[in-house]
């Protein structure tokens, strides 16, 4: 009420009034007085002018506004008529608001780690107009969802600062914390997927070295936990690449980094497991990539003619020979593995390539030797 009846003397100082206000109070009972981007039509409610505020009064407080009574005693200020023909309506720039709103939420955090409040709060400020609350308040939905979704077993306790100054991988392995076979597809339909598509939006489909999803299998594959790496590979295969990966390629070279990353010496049918898997995406990637070459035949030869064409389809051809080739390589260093270990030879996957490999096994079958242990 007070607000209203002096809009043109508080609006300077609305966004230190709002900050006064307790961080535990919710922010929709003071909804009203929150900021919009569009200034609100000021009023001066209540009386009619009186004569020491008449266009005579104020012309003469303007010519002597830098002399010290008027200063001192404020009278361009002292009442709401003077305010608006001397100050006007001072509305806050968009940039200022955007900002307040961005701190407010840091403090309402930090004060009451209420962060239903904080998304109310950017909530409110998208429906008055400041849209790019989107991403932030996005980013804090995540972090309610870490902090009040996941497990009941593990407790996360992350202020709202320290998780903005997280990188993208680091909130990624938040989403993805103590998944297992059972609920890691859900997980990434639910809230994953959704993360890595605002990510790439965010730095402007800039391909980075690698996608947070390749990025963390490579880190699980490392801790020897392939059977996840399986099941990712296996909805690939059923359900296609385009929700979890950009390509099939880029599924394909994932699973290889996977399966030659473990350093586990007993994993050799999960390896193969995987491996077939890849195998199916590679063809499968194949026959897409000649369905397409078939619909633009037309394009291609009109690209020909015209000497515009740069020899994608062939270039694409290339790399699915490469990744076949890889990926039977791959079985072959598998099924040696396997073979190693039936004579108690003990190998990682990674080591075995190369052809003293494949002369230590010769030597296993001829002299049946066991025992030998390879580093």
């Amino acid at each position: 009420m007070l607000y209203k009846h002096h809009m043109y003397s508080l609006t300077p100082f609305l966004l230190k009034i709002l900050d006064a206000i307790p961080e535990t109070i919710g922010p929709h009972t003071y909804d009203k007085l929150l900021p919009q981007l569009v200034p609100p039509q000021p009023y001066i409610p209540g009386r009619e002018r009186d004569w020491v505020e008449d266009e005579g009064i104020v012309n003469i407080i303007e010519k002597h506004k830098d002399d010290e009574i008027v200063s001192v005693v404020g009278l361009r200020e002292s009442t709401e008529y003077l305010v608006k023909a001397c100050i006007g309506f001072v509305w806050p720039s968009e940039e200022e608001m955007d900002e307040w709103y961005r701190r407010r939420a840091t403090e309402i955090d930090y004060v009451s780690g209420q962060l239903e409040n904080v998304l109310t709060l950017l909530d409110l400020g998208k429906q008055k107009g400041f849209v790019s609350l989107e991403s932030i308040w996005e980013d804090i939905s995540t972090l309610h969802w870490v902090t009040y979704n996941s497990n009941e077993d593990i407790t996360v306790n992350v202020s709202l600062q320290n998780w903005q100054q997280m990188s993208d991988y680091d909130k990624f392995k938040y989403i993805m914390k103590d998944v297992n076979e059972a609920n890691i597809l859900d997980r990434l339909k639910e809230q994953a997927s959704s993360f890595m598509n605002r990510k790439t939006v965010a730095n402007n489909h800039q391909q980075e070295e690698d996608l947070l999803l390749v990025k963390w299998l490579k880190d699980i594959a490392q801790n020897n936990q392939l059977q996840i790496c399986d099941v990712v590979m296996e909805a690939c295969k059923v359900t296609g690449c385009n929700e979890f990966f950009g390509s099939e390629i880029e599924c394909i070279k994932a699973g290889l980094d996977c399966v030659y990353i473990c350093s586990r010496t007993d994993q050799w049918d999960l390896m193969m497991s995987i491996l077939s898997k890849l195998s199916s995406l590679c063809l499968l990637s194949q026959s897409n990539n000649q369905t397409d070459q078939r619909r633009g035949d037309e394009h291609f030869m009109k690209d020909v003619r015209e000497g515009a064409w740069g020899g994608s389809g062939l270039s694409m051809k290339g790399e699915h020979i490469a990744l076949n080739r890889k990926i039977q390589q791959a079985i072959n260093h598998v099924e040696a593995g396997r073979l190693l270990s039936q004579y108690q030879v003990v190998q990682f996957i990674a080591n075995i390539s190369g052809k003293h490999v494949f002369v230590l096994l010769h030597h296993c079958w001829a002299t049946g030797t066991k025992g030998h242990r390879v580093l």
